[in-house]
């Protein structure tokens, strides 16, 4: 009953004698190995596989009914999923107030960045130059008034 295959030095591990290279970790035998010129995913992605962000944007922008005050409006999914958010945040309820806290964060910081670019304009130019000549009156009165 006892059927051996192959030598023992095979069965024992150890490389059979006409074998030139090292079979291990990281380097498969020769015949497992690809053939040169032939890719290891041959066939490759199907045309028309969709990512997953291409897949949740479609999802997002498909429209649902709901009814709002009485009335039934067609809105996107992602709008519906923010007024959910928003009103649920509104009601106390503390891990969407948590996540609406983080996304208005998140905005403000995109958008800090760019209105701190922008030139102002000759009307509120005028405001903050008002704002100062006040600001430096009020700075000498005072002051003034301490040297009496």
């Amino acid at each position: 009953m006892n059927v051996k295959q192959g030598s023992e030095e095979e069965q024992a591990g150890a490389a059979p004698k006409n074998r030139d290279y090292d079979v291990g970790y990281g380097k498969p035998p020769n015949a497992a190995r690809f053939q040169k010129g032939q890719s290891g995913n041959p066939t490759g992605r199907r045309r028309g596989s969709k990512n997953l962000s291409t897949i949740l944007e479609e999802e997002l922008e498909q429209r649902v009914v709901i009814r709002e005050n009485g009335k039934q409006k067609t809105i996107t999914k992602r709008r519906a999923s923010m007024k959910q958010l928003v009103n649920k945040a509104a009601s106390g309820e503390h891990r969407a107030l948590q996540i609406l806290i983080n996304y208005l964060n998140a905005i403000e910081k995109r958008t800090a960045t760019v209105d701190d670019d922008l030139p102002l304009s000759d009307v509120d130019q005028e405001i903050v130059s008002g704002i100062l000549e006040r600001l430096q009156r009020v700075k000498q009165d005072s002051g003034g008034g301490e040297n009496e």
